[in-house]
């Protein structure tokens, strides 16, 4: 029954949970139980009435500093087959999880359960912690991009580094690239930004809405080849820049999300390209991007 307990309220807590059951002869205080939280969630105490058909749960949240007690009665006291036990231990290890995760919404109780409980359950910290909440994560995205009054559009990926500074604040650095083509230059096109800023998140349930501001270099290539010559002639530059997006994103389960932005790109410049000495084609200072990806914490 422990087992299937403890693999229930894994799967229903997240795979980052860690769930610690030990069994006590006596009934511990409250206040010495309550001692046993340190930096974790809370602890759970199970104990079962003397016919063994009902299931007493004596919960503490550390986050709002109160006891939740909840009861589950089964049909008999003592279970008929292993498969009945293991589904006794399924059943109490979503209550458990449903304790902690809704807990807020239960009335709070100062009485504990009259019976010795003998098993206690202790989740770590943060089981229930989205993504944004877990101090770091990183985050890789697919972008498209396209040019407003010029030549820039491009299809390709980035990826980020999140860190926690304070509240919805984080710290960001990034990485991306994109390829396109600039067909009246017979041009085809590479960038690679590099750069960091600062990310706002506001977690709503499952869901988060943010933005983000960087500041960046934008490296820039143009290959040329056309039918007179006889290789690719390639031109460079650097430029700095910095973006502005909006952000909305969806929990999955565990530490993992998705997450959509939209924003636009400046560079402070615009490049203009030129084949046999006339200019074809302007690559502007300006740039709508979106991004579709996913972030993991850690």
């Amino acid at each position: 029954m422990l087992g299937a307990f403890q693999a229930t309220a894994h799967g229903a807590l997240g795979t980052d949970a860690k769930i610690e059951v030990i069994a006590l002869d006596d009934d511990p205080p409250d206040e010495e139980s309550r001692a046993r939280t340190g930096a974790v969630d809370g602890v759970i105490e199970l104990s079962w009435t003397a016919d063994g058909a009902t299931a007493r749960l004596h919960c503490y949240l550390s986050r709002e500093g109160r006891w939740l007690d909840r009861e589950i009665t089964f049909d008999s006291g003592t279970p008929a087959s292993t498969r009945e036990a293991k589904e006794r231990g399924r059943l109490l290890g979503f209550a458990v999880a449903t304790m902690f995760s809704e807990g807020s919404e239960a009335p709070p109780s100062a009485t504990p359960p009259p019976s010795p409980r003998r098993e206690l359950a202790t989740p770590p910290s943060q089981p229930l912690v989205p993504v944004e909440q877990r101090g770091r994560s990183f985050e890789f995205a697919g972008q498209l991009s396209s040019g407003i009054e010029g030549t820039a559009a491009g299809f390709g990926a980035s990826a980020a580094l999140r860190v926690s500074i304070s509240g919805p604040s984080w710290a960001r650095l990034f990485i991306s690239g994109r390829s396109g083509s600039v067909s009246a230059a017979q041009a085809t096109t590479r960038n690679a930004l590099f750069g960091g800023g600062i990310a706002l998140s506001l977690p709503l349930g499952r869901f988060d809405l943010g933005a983000r501001s960087d500041l960046f270099a934008n490296y820039f290539e143009a290959t040329h080849l056309s039918e007179d010559d006889v290789s690719p002639d390639r031109r460079s530059r650097w430029l700095p820049g910095a973006d502005l997006f909006a952000e909305g994103g969806f929990h999955l389960t565990g530490s993992a999300s998705l997450f959509t932005a939209l924003g636009m790109e400046a560079a402070f410049g615009k490049t203009e390209l030129y084949t046999h000495n006339q200019r074809v084609a302007v690559v502007p200072p300006l740039r709508l991007t979106g991004e579709f990806g996913f972030r993991i914490g850690f």
